[in-house]
């Protein structure tokens, strides 16, 4: 009987530390996005500042905007001409807020994959 015990306290033990584990890395997780959320805001908003009323218009969806969304591919834009600004229809200085603004939204492995890919179509080129 005492062996019983001490497995049901083990398995116990084990499945409260499990859960608190879970739980503190949850709550982590929860405030870096909410901590990453006014940076992203912040760097959107420099980027939108950086152009003028004609682009503004070229680059702002409502969320809710189905026929964009049903536009929308990941082809090149010969293939599929969608709607937006390409990073050669910017200055240097909307670049820079561009790149900063995808350099905020991402992780730091994620905005190195954007790199390398534009990269790569410079290689391709």
């Amino acid at each position: 009987m005492n062996t019983i015990l001490k497995r049901a306290a083990r398995g116990v033990l084990v499945l409260s530390l499990t859960f608190l584990t879970v739980s503190t890395s949850l709550k982590v997780s929860a405030q870096k996005a909410q901590s990453a959320t006014p940076k992203i805001v912040k760097a959107a908003s420099a980027f939108l500042a950086t152009l003028n009323e004609q682009q503004r218009k070229s680059v702002l969806f409502a969320f809710n905007d189905e026929a964009q969304r049903a536009r929308w591919s990941n082809f090149p834009v010969r293939m599929s001409p969608r709607a937006g600004l390409s990073m050669g229809e910017l200055n240097a200085t909307q670049r820079s807020a561009a790149q900063a603004l995808v350099q905020t939204a991402l992780s730091k492995r994620g905005y190195e994959k954007v790199q390398q890919i534009v990269e790569g179509d410079e290689v391709l080129k």
